[in-house]
């Protein structure tokens, strides 16, 4: 029974690792085998309704490097502001991938027709899986010498997920105890799987997010290695995965064998990445939170609110839709779920947005957002949007923690229908933040809390129905006699997209 991980979090049948040093394994320790254990895979009221960084140039010039075999060319050392290296994959043609760090470490592709010109950012990197894969980009040597601490940010937008396929993959040549390398998968039985290997079970730094990315959707993927053993995996900006305790530097890999690959696996039992991959960047130091988040921009994909300003009296939307939000009444800066929050008093304070968040959204929706719940009020908002109408055309759409028997309720009006989603959860007024989320299609509306479902219907209304709305508020409602929300509100995003029971656990990381 060939394993895909080995020891380190597998289930009591997960099998024998050959992942550590053996030829056939397909993925480090961390996991477990094809019969693997559990452990280790992978009612309204009237007032309610009716129911980047740049490469770089003018780096430090560098040591005089030392031979190729044990860390590169002369003229390899660290670029000033920490880029390792930088793989933009624009080049469209030949098999040279050209490292825009300043480091001078380009790649060289198995094959010229890797190219597509449909990246993020420009052009991308096209490979098309299969086992073993075709199309892959070797790395030279040197890429991590002296390297302690550690990011890598891509962007990847993937058509299968045949499993343990890799992102990365690099390390060197030893075997037995000397075994050394590191991968990113985002299809292991674990999901994301990001593991710093260091020669026994032991020495594994491994961190998972149990979750899958969705297919044919471009998705901002980061990793961090700090010093002391402390590593995050990032979607979207986002954490969603963190691992303590183990410590494996990646400095360690070096000298970097020629099995060090993007979009490739060392075990050849494992399929090639299947997708688009773009700009491919690794650091010689941990990037922040705000850093990653910038790099994760999110175009027209969806509105984010980071609510991180912690000063004036509005919050940006983080994408190229710009709906701006701004305070009103009372509302203050507070500390939030990440960085800074808006703390919400329950008198008159209340986030106005500049225009309505869910416009073009036709048959899907998706609204996130972190809440701390500082009081039990029935019927007050965590949003509302819709009309100001005042009459039978009116339509609205709203989120209440607490409806009038303290459950929590996502409600959708138009003047000819109602969708009301109500759980037999409460949200608690705990003093602790919860992750509440509303995911509209066609084929259902489903209301999450902490990243589990919590109230669903197979007969949804679609987003589109909310119409024009020109009150779109957080935290007061559009009826006059509710209470406005006691709280605090931080990170919220709305797409037209329904996103995937994974994306949503993603974002409800803790």
């Amino acid at each position: 029974m060939v394993a895909h991980g080995g020891a380190a979090n597998g289930g009591a049948s997960g099998g024998v690792s050959s992942g550590g040093g053996g030829a056939t394994g397909n993925g480090g320790t961390g996991g477990t085998g094809t019969s693997g254990g559990a452990g280790g895979g992978t009612a309204g009221s009237a007032s309610g309704g009716t129911g980047g960084a740049s490469g770089g140039t003018g780096g430090n010039a560098g040591e005089a490097g030392a031979p190729a075999a044990e860390g590169g060319a002369a003229g390899a050392g660290p670029i000033s502001d920490g880029t390792l290296l930088k793989y933009n994959f624009d080049e469209g043609t030949g098999t040279v991938v050209t490292d825009s760090s300043g480091r001078g470490l380009n790649g060289t592709a198995s094959d010229a027709a890797v190219w597509s010109a449909a990246g993020r950012h420009g052009g991308a990197l096209a490979l098309n899986g299969g086992t073993p894969p075709t199309k892959f980009v070797s790395v030279p040597p040197g890429i991590l010498k002296n390297v302690t601490n550690f990011s890598m940010t891509t962007w990847v937008k993937i058509n299968t997920d045949p499993g343990w396929y890799r992102i990365f993959d690099f390390g060197g040549s030893g075997t037995g105890t000397d075994t050394r390398f590191m991968y990113l998968t985002p299809g292991s039985n674990q999901g994301l799987h990001f593991s710093i290997f260091g020669g026994a079970a032991a020495r594994e730094a491994a961190t998972v997010t149990n979750t899958h990315l969705p297919l044919a959707v471009w998705k901002h993927v980061a990793v961090t290695a700090q010093a002391d053993g402390d590593n995050y995996i990032y979607v979207d900006g986002f954490p969603a995965g963190h691992s303590t305790g183990i410590i494996v530097p990646p400095s360690e890999m070096e000298p970097l064998s020629a099995d060090s690959w993007l979009g490739k696996s060392r075990f050849a039992a494992d399929g090639g990445f299947d997708g688009l991959m773009d700009d491919f960047v690794l650091y010689d130091h941990v990037l922040t939170r705000t850093e990653i988040a910038d790099l994760a921009w999110p175009k027209s994909d969806y509105s984010d609110w980071r609510f991180d300003e912690a000063s004036g009296t509005k919050a940006a939307d983080s994408s190229d839709r710009a709906i701006d939000a701004a305070f009103a009444g009372t509302a203050q800066w507070t500390s939030g779920r990440l960085g800074a929050g808006v703390a919400l008093d329950g008198t008159t304070a209340h986030v106005s947005l500049a225009s309505n968040p869910l416009a073009g959204c036709t048959t899907e929706a998706t609204i996130a957002i972190w809440v701390k719940l500082g009081a039990a009020a029935q019927w007050a908002r965590v949003f509302d949007f819709g009309t100001a109408n005042g009459d039978a055309t009116d339509r609205w759409m709203f989120l209440a923690p607490r409806n009038g028997t303290n459950a929590l309720q996502f409600s959708l009006h138009t003047p000819t229908a109602d969708m009301d989603l109500i759980s037999n959860t409460t949200v608690p007024t705990d003093s602790a933040w919860h992750h509440l989320a509303v995911v509209m299609s066609p084929a259902a509306a489903t209301v999450y809390m902490d990243g589990v479902s919590v109230a669903n219907t197979a007969t949804p209304l679609a987003p589109s129905e909310l119409g024009a709305a020109t009150q779109n508020w957080l935290g007061r409602s559009r009826f006059g006699t509710d209470a406005y929300l006691t709280g605090s509100l931080d990170e919220l995003r709305i797409s037209c997209r329904a996103y995937t029971a994974d994306e949503i656990v993603n974002l409800a990381f803790k």
